[in-house]
């Protein structure tokens, strides 16, 4: 499902490490009620890791000046705002790649 993506898997491992099979354990115990106070988080699975990610932050906050945005001020408001900014600024949670 993932080799196009991610390419053939070559880690040797009995399981594809991208594999279902990984994902279901953590599921199936996230339904159970030993997880009760376990809500609203993010977890990447990955061959036998589990990783919990960070909440997000809000970073900047764009309000329209009228009732409904228009391409035009939102190409001002936040065409402006990346002009200045790194592009390698972003939300592709690089880190987990690292993991």
């Amino acid at each position: 499902m993932t080799a196009e993506v991610f390419g053939a898997d070559e880690s040797g491992s009995a399981i594809d490490p991208y594999s279902p099979d990984h994902v279901a354990p953590l599921v199936a115990y996230l339904a159970s009620p030993a997880a009760e106070r376990i809500s609203g988080q993010v977890f990447v699975v990955y061959g036998g890791m589990v990783a919990l990610l960070a909440a997000p932050v809000v970073e900047q906050r764009f309000d329209t000046e009228h009732d409904i945005w228009s391409a035009d001020e939102l190409d001002s408001t936040l065409g402006s705002f990346f002009a200045g900014r790194d592009p390698e600024v972003s939300f592709a949670a690089d880190s987990i790649l690292s993991l």
